[in-house]
């Protein structure tokens, strides 16, 4: 049985992960013919952080997180960083 998912190049899966899209990969080939591609995965502290920036310097209000009193802490610390950053340039 042939696999119906392809990872992004650079993306990592723990075993757990990598069980469960492999189970809804099966289930949407089922029903669409098609195989899917997974673009993002386990991530580090770092990575996270990063794609979290991306978001927020992308103009995101981190509404896909679950958790919101932390994503909007982690957003209030981002404006402030721009303001800071903003300040700073002006001296």
């Amino acid at each position: 049985m042939s696999k119906h998912y392809a990872l992004k190049l650079g993306v990592l899966l723990d075993s757990d992960v990598e069980n469960k899209v492999k189970k809804i990969a099966d289930k949407y080939f089922k029903l669409s013919n098609k195989d899917i591609v997974i673009t993002s995965g386990t991530r580090t502290t770092q990575s996270q952080a990063s794609a979290m920036y991306g978001k927020t310097s992308g103009g995101d209000k981190l509404t896909v997180y679950k958790d919101q009193t932390s994503a909007k802490e982690i957003l209030s610390v981002y404006e402030a960083g721009k303001t800071l950053n903003k300040k700073l340039f002006q001296l």
